[in-house]
């Protein structure tokens, strides 16, 4: 039976020498599924329950043949104001920035809003989301909606944002129910959405407050060290997001947490943390490979013309790997978490049987 939220809270109160401990333990009983093993059950997983493709295949449809909403005018008008401005001396950094200015432009021409409904690496999967292209496989083009106003602009992105984990909430509750029949007495199904829509906002907010935390310090004393010397200054600088991108590596199962086990945000963040610490090498190789998979393949993908019907098979191709890497990681995270509390419960019993 998967433990359940009970049993989770007693494994949370363990030290975290004996999780480490219990870990190794565990791998002489039962060898734990590896990072190949978890691929192939994942992608097997989408096979038989290929709905789980639905969303990604209808979302980077939209983006590729729907309307577009363009942000286009406000880029224009950070143009005008960066001309308006005194121009540099230097022929070289007028010419770069001429090319910045032209690149800015070409972007908020291409750039379409709607892609913020594709929460980055977090959500459901989209090829359509990171591509700058107004092409499409007929003669005319798709409708444009401008937005022209500072202010609409942030509304549109907050709600697009939480529509965006919306969708992601829905996508989640289809991997768990692809992934689940394996562990019964998870969390899954359509009703678990809500939840898992607010623990992906609680999520954001969380990684959003430790950026805040962790990057005012660091300005800080970057600016100060760049009084003495500007290259000390950018070194001290690239620390944030160095510091930041590791944040995020011990935080990345929580989503796994909260989609598919019982108990409360926390638990699901405090169990991210102890599974990087105890198998820190196979959870970053797992999520290290899926993203190369995914990322390089997606180079496959786009190389179709935005015109071209051949696309649409990238877009198959494109949620097929996207959704079997969510899978697979699911899969991963379920083998190793369990066999964890098996082992803290044995640890326990141990502990407390008369000697």
């Amino acid at each position: 039976m998967y433990p359940t939220g009970r049993q989770a809270r007693k494994c949370l109160t363990c030290q975290s020498l004996v999780v480490q401990s219990n870990f190794v333990n565990t791998q002489t009983e039962r060898k734990p599924l590896n990072i190949i093993d978890a691929l192939s059950a994942g992608f097997d997983a989408v096979i038989r329950a290929p709905q789980v493709m639905l969303l990604p295949i209808l979302l980077d449809l939209f983006l590729w043949l729907g309307p577009r909403l363009s942000a286009h005018p406000l880029v224009e008008q950070l143009l005008n104001t960066l001309k308006s401005l005194p121009q540099p001396q230097d022929a070289a950094m007028r010419a770069q920035m001429v090319q910045t200015q032209a690149l800015l432009d070409q972007a908020g021409q291409q750039f379409n809003l709607f892609a913020w409904l594709s929460p980055t690496l977090i959500g459901v999967p989209s090829m359509m989301a990171s591509i700058l292209s107004d092409k499409r496989p007929w003669a005319h083009m798709a409708a444009v909606w401008e937005v022209n106003n500072i202010l609409a602009y942030m509304v549109l992105f907050m709600l697009f944002s939480l529509l965006g984990l919306g969708l992601s909430a829905l996508y989640w509750s289809q991997i768990a129910q692809a992934v689940l029949h394996q562990y019964p007495g998870g969390r899954s199904g359509l009703a678990h959405a809500g939840q898992i829509w607010w623990g992906l906002i609680l999520l954001i907010i969380m990684v959003t407050i430790l950026a805040a935390l962790i990057g005012m310090p660091i300005f800080f004393a970057a600016t100060l060290a760049a009084l003495l010397s500007p290259i000390l200054g950018q070194f001290i600088i690239i620390m944030w997001p160095a510091m930041m991108l590791w944040v995020v590596l011990y935080m990345a199962f929580s989503i796994h947490g909260i989609v598919l086990r019982e108990g409360s945000f926390f638990e699901a963040v405090q169990i991210s943390l102890l599974l990087m610490r105890a198998q820190f090498l196979p959870s970053f190789g797992l999520l290290l490979l899926g993203l190369v998979i995914y990322f390089g393949l997606e180079a496959v993908w786009t190389l179709p013309a935005g015109d071209s019907w051949l696309r649409a098979g990238g877009i198959l191709g494109s949620a097929f790997i996207g959704s079997g890497i969510w899978c697979a990681t699911a899969f991963f995270y379920l083998d190793r978490v369990s066999d964890n509390q098996k082992a803290t419960a044995k640890g326990q019993a141990s502990e407390t049987a008369p000697k």
